[in-house]
């Protein structure tokens, strides 16, 4: 709400959400689709948005989205930042997302731990902020 506040235009995606008008935003997901092809048909959708509307900045909620995001900068030059949230920043994480993280403009951890975390996983620690989680 903030962001919008400001005169930023926002658009959501959820991967189990359907699209839809919400507050201030516009929510768009893949929440339709049949469960096996959900993750493909959101990461479609995120792509299709990014190529038609430009935006200035992406914010992956969660790893395993980020090298869709990736993939947008690389279609588009929009910057793309990541959030992680510990347990899903490890050293068996496939290579595609340690690409992501190692590419992002910004990783924000929810706590040191992460950021050491991301930080053994060789992404650059000048991009690693801590950005401890919030409770509304």
């Amino acid at each position: 709400m903030c962001l919008a506040g400001l005169g930023f235009r926002l658009s959501l995606f959820g991967r189990d959400d359907v699209d839809q008008g919400w507050q201030l935003f516009r929510l768009r997901g893949a929440g339709g689709w049949p469960t096996p092809l959900r993750k493909i048909a959101f990461a479609l959708k995120l792509l299709a948005f990014a190529l038609k509307e430009r935006p200035t900045l992406i914010i992956s909620t969660h790893v395993n989205f980020a090298p869709v995001a990736l993939l947008a900068r690389l279609l588009t030059g929009t910057r793309y930042v990541v959030v992680a949230h510990g347990i899903d920043v490890h050293p068996l994480l496939g290579r595609w997302r340690k690409l992501a993280l190692r590419r992002a403009d910004a990783v924000w951890a929810v706590s040191r731990w992460t950021r050491e975390r991301s930080l053994l996983l060789e992404v650059p620690g000048n991009v690693v902020t801590v950005l401890a989680n919030t409770v509304d």
